[in-house]
């Protein structure tokens, strides 16, 4: 009943009401106190596919419901057959690490705690400390209610995390080497913001306790109590370490972030040295030629592409009525076969016929009152060289004037 519950509540049915968080979250707490106590029952709901939907739902669910669903996961990942689904779970391409690193920066960003645009702690001094807790430890007008550090640790999914980080990577490390040897799923290359995420993570406890040291200081502050010498001394020296450690985190998330950087720049440099050595323009030019002479020698070539040509021409003559009169163009990108280094020889006597030119008649032949009726102007006409004409031209000019007069 409790795994047919989850995969609804992974995937709800559209005539589903609103999902209460309170319902998988008592469904969590059994699975948390009931199943991974004992060892029979956690084999028989890991064989099941439990640890995939605890995980379906830690994706899904609000802070709360991850918050006893991690839980419940830490137990049940104390048995060694629970491993192998927990590394080869995946979501949207997402796996176990990226999901906690998610669900850890989540909480970050929930508590306020300050962080750059590529999760590199801004305050090295409170790393892991949200506004509530800094309001709490360092205001001395707020009173002693209580520990404030391990307050946040028991409504936080970050210690959980840290503690399946420490599974994964130490405590349970060889039963995921070989059964990573087998899936070969995990261990995949982390986003740059889930490595920042992870140098956090995973000196998680180390600054946890350092906040502890600091405010045991400002509790003998609010108190108005002075430590003795020796427990003054152990305290600022607690308070210096755990400063110095939190600027090295720093440092190490800005070594991450730069490591990927120039991991980028490297493979940008492989990438434009690669297209430097394959000479992609020679190749290229040598397509052009080899596609050129096949086009100019092949026959098949040829009637191919004067195909091609006739049935563009075509298709640019085709008019479509229903739009009206339109203005034909031809594509930008026909083919035209250019003729070149073309050498022309013109004949002599051709060109001595082409220099002879078809003159004019220089006298009108139609009628008037001043002109002669039975004149005969068809010697005018013709063919004839350039002295001819002027001389016959001479010769109707006297003989025009003598009629005349």
């Amino acid at each position: 009943m409790i795994i047919k519950y989850m995969n609804r509540y992974i995937e709800p049915d559209e005539k589903d009401q609103l999902q209460i968080p309170k319902v998988i979250i008592l469904c969590l707490s059994f699975i948390w106190n009931q199943i991974a106590c004992c060892e029979d029952n956690a084999a028989k709901f890991v064989k099941m596919g439990g640890v995939y939907l605890i995980l379906d739902v830690v994706k899904a669910g609000c802070l709360p419901v991850q918050l006893v669903a991690l839980g419940a996961l830490i137990d049940l990942c104390e048995s060694t057959q629970c491993i192998p689904y927990l590394i080869t779970w995946r979501k949207h391409g997402q796996g176990i690490q990226s999901l906690l690193l998610q669900v850890f920066r989540d909480e970050n960003e929930l508590l306020d705690v300050r962080t750059d645009e590529n999760g590199i702690i801004s305050n090295s001094l409170h790393p892991l400390v949200g506004m509530t807790q800094f309001y709490e430890t360092y205001c001395m007008c707020q009173k002693h209610v209580g520990n404030a550090a391990i307050g946040d640790m028991f409504i936080s999914c970050r210690p959980k995390i840290y503690s399946l980080l420490q599974i994964l990577n130490h405590k349970q490390k060889e039963t995921v080497e070989i059964a990573n040897e087998f899936y070969k799923v995990y261990g995949e290359e982390l986003s740059l913001k889930d490595q920042v995420t992870y140098v956090l993570a995973d000196n998680y406890l180390a600054l946890k306790l350092g906040e502890e040291w600091k405010e045991i200081e400002q509790d003998f502050k609010k108190m108005n109590m002075r430590p003795i010498l020796l427990d003054a001394k152990i305290l600022k020296d607690m308070s210096e370490v755990t400063d110095k450690w939190g600027k090295d985190v720093q440092q190490m998330q800005k070594d991450v972030v730069k490591k990927h950087h120039m991991k980028q720049h490297q493979k940008e440099q492989i990438l434009y040295k690669t297209m430097r050595e394959s000479r992609l323009s020679d190749a290229w030019e040598s397509l052009c030629e080899m596609k050129y002479i096949a086009r100019c020698s092949e026959r098949l070539f040829r009637i191919t592409s004067n195909f091609n040509i006739q049935a563009q021409i075509n298709r640019s003559l085709q008019v479509d009525q229903s739009h009206g009169q339109m203005h034909r163009t031809f594509p930008s990108n026909i083919s035209i076969s250019c003729m070149q280094n073309q050498h022309i020889t013109i004949r002599h006597e051709a060109h001595e016929e082409m220099s002879r030119t078809t003159k004019p008649i220089m006298v009108s032949p139609t009628l008037s009152e001043t002109s002669v009726p039975d004149e005969d102007t068809n010697y005018l006409q013709g063919e004839y060289p350039v002295e001819g004409h002027l001389k016959c031209s001479s010769h109707v000019s006297e003989e025009t004037r003598a009629n005349r007069s």
